[in-house]
């Protein structure tokens, strides 16, 4: 009777914390591990099957270690791979390249909206607006309570879209094609940087409600991180965290070597 299959849940682990591994990895004692750089839609092979199909079709592409000891290791990086390559090294410079991402943060009440600049917060801006739960009465009375409520969630939606579109176009931005718009950053702001990606975190059904409603700058909306950012609160101290969690990247370890 075949085993079930194990489970792979990914560890979040930092830039800093990946770029540490790739150096222990190069310094292997029988020798440097060996690694190759998907893009995303290529297929990994059929001794990776272990991995879980988010990782496999994760949207970033995947790196594929193999250590001399045996060991097999994933990493999903935060930013999608351009081009295949082999070795350590593509990864870490896909990974060091800098880059300038929009950043929301979003649950019905609370939102927080930054640039991320090369994992720096930059032009933060946090807010709340009330937003009361459903009303379970029934009747007239709950038709009436929806129809405020609805009203609550959209004027959220465009305080949120507004800070968002305020604080983005301080930055010089993309446009639809993806090229730069010839823009440049308002004085003050510190960059002449182009928002490159557009990262969300939060509730996924209040995320999708705030899309549907708001246009991005910049044609952002078609260049969102697959990865969503995880936040409880969204808030001006949940930035600096997410901000992190966005230059993340997700490890995976084959079960055999799993610790």
């Amino acid at each position: 009777m075949k085993a079930p299959a194990v489970q792979v849940r990914p560890q979040l682990i930092p830039r800093a914390r990946l770029l540490n591994l790739l150096d222990e990895w190069e310094r292997q004692p029988g020798g440097a591990a060996e690694a190759v750089c998907l893009p995303p839609g290529a297929a990994a092979g059929a001794e990776w099957e272990w991995l879980p199909e988010s990782a496999r079709e994760s949207g970033t592409g995947l790196a594929l270690v193999s250590h001399p000891g045996g060991m097999r290791a994933a990493i999903a990086p935060p930013f999608p791979i351009e081009s295949a390559g082999r070795g350590t090294q593509p990864l870490r410079e896909h990974m060091i390249r800098r880059r300038t991402v929009g950043i929301i943060l979003l649950r019905l009440g609370h939102y927080a909206v930054c640039v991320g600049d090369d994992e720096t917060a930059v032009s933060p801006k946090a807010g709340h607006r009330y937003v009361h739960g459903r009303h379970k009465a029934g009747g007239q009375s709950q038709h009436r309570y929806e129809h405020n409520r609805e009203g609550w969630i959209r004027e959220l939606y465009d305080e949120v879209c507004e800070v968002a579109t305020t604080r983005f176009r301080e930055f010089a931005q993309p446009d639809r094609a993806g090229r730069g718009s010839g823009v440049p950053a308002r004085a003050g702001t510190g960059s002449g940087r182009t928002i490159e990606w557009l990262a969300l975190g939060g509730d996924r059904i209040v995320l999708s409600g705030f899309l549907k409603r708001c246009d991005p700058p910049g044609g952002l909306n078609a260049r969102i991180l697959p990865w969503r950012v995880p936040v409880e609160r969204p808030g001006a101290d949940a930035l600096a965290d997410a901000v992190t969690a966005v230059w993340s990247s997700r490890f995976y370890v084959a079960p055999d070597r799993a610790a």
